[in-house]
């Protein structure tokens, strides 16, 4: 646990925060948490999708933001997708390129850490062997890979699964297509020797972490276009390490697996994905640690995730993705807004007086409130003789 999560949690264990929890501080610091997730007082999200896995709306926000489009074939193609939350990942594929009818498969059958504890180099048999994979060697416009995310707590395990990813990619991809890796925190040094192995394999390669991903946690993805090879004797040498490190990855530490040197654009890179995103989860916890000590804080988190709920709209709309509508009524004049802006915004000819008094009219019964003989001269406020009227009427 790091340091700020200690303080996060001494914070929720006051008892002036007794109210809150988790899921609510997620909610304010995860601007996009309510496209998944049921908004307060409702029983929907925002996205009228439904799905398994928010890794949907992060594939949608990927393929959108770096324009894969231009990569995937204007034709059938075949995709081709491993990890426990695949099926989330293929229903996104169908929804963005609805106009094809893509050929898919799944591979998730190792979908616990329980069961990846157990993996040996037959996995790679079941990777290899699958049914039907002949139709999908040499010839994925789109191949997705992950697995559990306790993979990333351990170095060895962690480039186990890295190494794992590339052998596969090398059997399936096609020339051309598009590959996306799930990856997290790159401080390790063999794991930025596989990645800088990864970025000989394609034209273009970006770390992406997209706005619909959880900031408080370290995922991003690792997104490769243009697939244009690999050398066999690497792919040998990588398979020879695999078979060796998982005999004995609990005794061994690595500390490089490169020998030259790495680029400094290459580099700086990595380091730049690394400062955005640690900094931007600094951000995050020091937002909710700052509320959880100001006062009015219910008022304060209400507010924010009405921002977040709008915020979730237009991520929506500018994706494509059908949403439901939630309204923020608290302007006590909102049922007239349409009736206001329907003369434009600074039309001359809107009395706000007007507006105010039918107001009253409605809830309270009164009547030509806004009958003065000299409503001309100062049509710009509220006049101390329709005040009195209304007081007195009330009293």
């Amino acid at each position: 646990m790091s340091e700020s999560d200690k303080i996060l949690h001494k914070q929720l264990a006051l008892e002036s925060n007794g109210s809150l929890s988790l899921k609510m501080l997620n909610q304010i610091v995860h601007n996009y948490d309510f496209l998944f997730s049921c908004v307060n007082g409702s029983d929907t999200p925002v996205s009228k999708i439904i799905t398994r896995h928010p890794v949907y709306f992060d594939i949608v926000e990927i393929y959108q933001t770096l324009k894969l489009d231009e990569q995937m074939p204007s034709q059938d193609s075949r995709i081709l997708c491993f990890g426990r939350n695949s099926s989330s990942v293929v229903d996104a594929m169908k929804k963005i390129r609805e106009n094809y009818n893509d050929y898919s498969a799944i591979l998730d059958e190792y979908k616990s850490f329980t069961n990846l504890n157990m993996y040996t180099f037959k996995e790679m048999e079941y990777y290899e062997n699958f049914r039907g994979s002949e139709r999908f060697e040499k010839k994925c416009q789109f191949l997705y890979f992950e697995e559990g995310d306790k993979l990333f707590l351990e170095s060895n395990e962690y480039m186990l699964y890295i190494i794992k990813a590339i052998i596969v990619l090398n059997n399936y991809i096609a020339n051309g297509g598009c590959f996306v890796l799930k990856i997290s925190s790159l401080f390790y040094k063999p794991i930025i020797d596989l990645l800088y192995v990864i970025s000989h394999m394609f034209r273009k390669v970006y770390i992406m972490k997209p706005n619909s991903s959880n900031v408080m946690i370290d995922e991003r993805y690792l997104v490769c276009k243009d697939f244009t090879g690999i050398k066999p004797n690497i792919i040998e040498t990588l398979k020879s390490m695999y078979d060796s490190l998982c005999q004995s990855k609990n005794d061994i530490v690595i500390g490089s697996l490169l020998e030259n040197k790495l680029h400094y654009y290459f580099l700086n890179k990595i380091e730049e994905s690394n400062v955005i995103i640690g900094q931007q989860k600094l951000d995050a916890y020091s937002q909710l640690i700052n509320l959880l000590k100001t006062k009015n804080k219910l008022d304060k988190i209400e507010l924010m995730q009405k921002h977040n709920v709008t915020k979730c709209m237009y991520w929506c709309e500018k994706h494509n993705i059908p949403c439901n509508k939630f309204s923020d009524r608290t302007n006590v004049f909102v049922p007239y807004k349409n009736s206001v802006s329907s003369y434009g915004k600074d039309d001359p000819s809107i009395d706000i007086d007007e507006v105010f008094f039918s107001y009253l009219e409605k809830h309270y019964g009164i009547e030509n409130l806004c009958e003065t003989d000299d409503e001309e001269e100062d049509n710009d406020i509220i006049k101390q003789e329709q005040v009195n009227m209304y007081v007195k009427h009330k009293s």
